[in-house]
């Protein structure tokens, strides 16, 4: 019984404590001679949770999961470059990963289409999460409460708080099967390509290419209605930023900033004007705002860019150093 490694402990995350018990389970299999998939699963969900945290440690927020906000103080090892970046691919759980090095400094990729069950409750298709240079650039908005019908909760719910396509006024299912992810790899080179049909009668995609040696970014994002009604609606492109993370626009470019990284980034987008809000929680729409978990809120800056049907947009992000951009 001595592989068991003393009583059973389930604190912390909720995957993390999935993941002990697994073990435990997994280990109790091994120990009569039972045949059980649960010792396989015990020993790759580390690597999956490996897989999907930030070089600080930190897994990127989803669904009614605890977002934990940027340091004050960054680590030079948070920042410390992957030793063997690369692009992964997990289509059939809803990830994309990109493990990259721009100059000195790592960044991390996430994309999700997580929608497998109606528990995941976030509209987060084909959504994404940056890290880089030890800060957490763009984010998932995180949790706030379980009532989902208070404004806070289901505005941190709804497609307008991801960095995704957001569609006003129009019903968003969270039934499992309706995205698709899928990324590919050649040589340092890679491409994410992802389509979901949450929205009645429309139907989104998005496709993004890169380099793991460098941090440029090169979107495509596209809302087709399949009715005349359907295009009525209000499409945007939304942003939303790490804390402490500023934001300065000229026309369709807008530079971000954050004081502890010798970088900004640099989003060109297809369309103008470009609006900026922050800690816009009293009036709806509700903008500006992050969860930092149960009854928790922070102000942010979320950016948005109102962008047509029916046609490709195309958009850019690129790291500059501190010494270019606006």
């Amino acid at each position: 019984m001595s592989k068991f490694n003393g009583p059973l402990q389930i604190n912390g995350p909720l995957h993390l404590r999935v993941q002990r018990v697994l073990k435990f389970a997994g280990n109790l299999a091994e120990f009569f001679s039972e045949k059980s998939i649960l010792s396989k699963v015990a020993k790759e969900l580390p690597r999956f949770s490996d897989l999907l945290h930030y070089p600080d440690k930190r897994p990127p927020a989803q669904g009614d999961t605890y977002r934990k906000c940027n340091s004050i103080k960054k680590s030079e090892k948070d920042s410390a470059p992957y030793l063997e970046p690369a692009c992964v691919n997990l289509s059939r759980t809803g990830y994309a990963v990109v493990k990259g090095n721009h100059e000195d400094s790592s960044f991390m990729l996430t994309v999700f289409a997580t929608s497998l069950v109606r528990t995941h409750k976030h509209e987060d298709n084909l959504s994404f999460t940056l890290f880089f240079d030890g800060i957490e650039w763009l984010i998932d908005p995180s949790f706030y409460s379980h009532e989902y019908e208070a404004p806070i909760p289901a505005y941190l719910r709804s497609a307008s708080a991801h960095n995704a396509l957001a569609l006003s006024d129009c019903e968003y299912s969270i039934d499992p099967g309706k995205a698709k992810l899928e990324a590919k790899s050649k040589d340092s080179k890679f491409t994410i390509k992802g389509s979901h049909s949450a929205y009645n009668d429309v139907d989104v995609t998005r496709e993004i290419s890169g380099n793991i040696d460098s941090l440029a970014l090169s979107f495509v994002d596209q809302a087709r209605a399949k009715t005349k009604v359907a295009d009525k609606n209000d499409l945007s492109l939304m942003f939303h930023c790490g804390d402490l993370v500023e934001v300065e626009v000229d026309g369709g470019i807008a530079v971000l900033s954050h004081p502890n990284s010798s970088y900004k980034l640099e989003i060109t987008l297809p369309n103008d004007p470009v609006v900026v809000h922050y800690n816009k929680v009293d009036t709806l729409p509700i903008r500006g705002v992050t969860g930092l978990g149960f009854m928790k809120i922070a102000p942010i800056n979320t950016i948005e860019c109102n962008i047509p049907f029916n046609s490709p947009e195309r958009w850019r992000l690129r790291a500059i150093s501190n010494e270019d951009g606006l």
